[in-house]
């Protein structure tokens, strides 16, 4: 998942991922789980992922949503105001 993984500190590692989207970030949380099991990389990427209910399929302040349900996305103040201003509902931290 990320080149040189196993030479990487706690710092490193975080930087690495630092761009990876929510679902390649899930990816590389069960990696890290399986790897290293370093509980400040797993704390840092949980804290970065929020669960949020969609209520339908549409756009949400800068959001688009393909289908209604239960999604994991980067935790972000732009999602945050979204959540204050629209149907999106944050369901887990």
């Amino acid at each position: 998942m990320i080149d040189n993984y196993d030479k990487y500190n706690i710092h490193e590692t975080l930087d690495a991922v630092s761009e990876f989207d929510a679902t390649r970030l899930q990816q590389f949380l069960v990696y890290e789980r399986e790897h290293k099991n370093r509980k400040g990389v797993i704390n840092a990427i949980r804290d970065e992922l929020v669960t949020i209910e969609v209520p339908d399929t549409g756009y949400y302040r800068g959001y688009w949503f393909d289908d209604g349900g239960e999604y994991v996305v980067r935790d972000t103040p732009r999602l945050r105001k979204a959540a204050e201003k629209t149907r999106l509902e944050i369901t887990e931290e």
